[in-house]
């Protein structure tokens, strides 16, 4: 494994959504509470918010804004909700006119913070809009103005948003040079789906070969790359993107989690068959065959059985994903025509029932493997003998000195 890093490069190359380094009421509740876990974001069972949602939360904050135009954070949230509506241009204005409330504002902890959430929101929306206007290469003032936001708002906040904008100025770095990816393929000591070169040295993961006694040597970057996918999974639109999935599998491949990489695989696999391909040209053309490349790689750690655990459990949880994805898309459309939105409506989600996601296996839920957990038993099972072997040595070799003193 040559570099984790390198891979996450990819991580915004499917869909014009898959930036999702956004601002608004609703990233500070996900702050607030955490991500979902790694199970969760891979099969669906996290919350998604319909266009009414977005619509009603604009046409709101805009008569508020019409009242008192000081309010700094509500550009944001009228920016957030263009963007996820599709309307790129009105987003981009709503910043404008936070940047003229901004530039009046003295200086302040809180005017530093609405300047990050600035430099955040309108990188991402230019981001978008190159990627809606068809993504030509040759215009990229959209994509490299909104590069030098991005960069800006590291500078003021360089550990924001679980460390996604990391990933995401290092994904516009990727699709602004566009470098040629290696040629696909699987070996121990190489990236299983594409090997790009890109990555900047705090991100770089050392060169190592994969051994059983190695499962838990982690990398904290790959556990911080882990968290900041899930982040874009979660918190944007990378839900439909191949190449997240792809580079989330390669992270918790890179932690010695095979079981929980499949997983993350088979992801990438139905997105690829649902016609979902990478921005990047070679890469779009290329065989989307990386859940089988990880079924290699995971078969060296799990068994069989275990494996096909792994595929079962995905196709159950998905289904089960979906239908509670739909029933909380039904509610939510009920309380909007009675005129309730969770924004102003404190009892929106009173009457609401959800049941439990599925339990998975538990080698999954442990994020350990089952043949790395016999290992580990294997090891605990040889130390205690070698304790009862030397407890009983010692006490032989009493008995023989004190039978010789006798």
């Amino acid at each position: 494994m040559k570099r984790l890093a390198a891979l996450l490069a990819a991580l915004l190359c499917v869909s014009a959504l898959a930036l999702p380094c956004l601002w608004d009421m609703d990233t500070l509740r996900y702050e607030a509470n955490g991500l979902p876990g790694v199970v969760e974001v891979i099969t669906g069972r996290f919350e998604r918010e319909p266009a009414r949602y977005y619509e009603v939360r604009l046409e709101r904050v805009t008569r508020e804004l019409a009242a008192d135009s000081t309010k700094l954070e509500l550009y944001d949230d009228a920016g957030v909700a263009c963007d996820r509506l599709h309307r790129g241009d009105e987003a981009i204005h709503w910043m404008e006119r936070k940047f003229a409330q901004l530039d009046a504002a003295p200086d302040s902890p809180a005017k530093r913070e609405a300047l990050y959430r600035y430099h955040a929101n309108l990188g991402t929306f230019l981001a978008h809009r190159w990627l809606r206007a068809g993504a030509d290469r040759a215009a990229l003032d959209d994509l490299r103005s909104g590069r030098e936001h991005i960069q800006r708002a590291i500078d003021i906040n360089p550990d924001a948003h679980f460390g996604r904008e990391r990933y995401q100025l290092f994904a516009l770095d990727w699709l602004i040079e566009l470098p040629a990816p290696s040629k696909p393929g699987f070996e121990f000591d190489q990236e299983p789906w594409t090997l790009l070169d890109a990555c900047p040295p705090e991100l770089r993961l050392l060169p190592r070969k994969i051994h059983l006694d190695s499962l838990n040597a982690a990398d904290p970057n790959a556990a911080a790359a882990t968290k900041a996918l899930s982040g874009l999974i979660v918190m944007g639109d990378a839900w439909q993107s191949v190449d997240v999935f792809n580079a989330l599998a390669r992270s918790l491949e890179s932690q010695g989690h095979a079981s929980l990489a499949y997983l993350a695989a088979l992801r990438a696999q139905e997105l690829a068959r649902a016609g979902r391909r990478s921005l990047h040209p070679e890469l779009a053309a290329a065989d989307p065959g990386f859940a089988a490349r990880v079924a290699s790689f995971a078969a060296y750690f799990i068994d069989a059985e275990p494996l096909r655990e792994v595929e079962e459990f995905f196709a159950s949880a998905r289904s089960e994903a979906d239908d509670w994805h739909a029933l909380r898309m039904a509610f939510m459309q009920r309380q909007f025509e009675a005129g309730r939105h969770p924004d102003t409506d404190s009892q929106f989600w009173t009457t609401y029932s959800s049941s439990s996601p599925p339990v998975p296996p538990g080698f999954l839920r442990s994020g350990r493997d089952r043949r790395d957990r016999t290992v580990v038993a294997g090891f605990i099972v040889l130390a205690a003998v070698g304790a009862v072997f030397v407890v009983s040595a010692v006490r032989l070799a009493r008995r023989v000195w004190r039978a010789r003193a006798a």
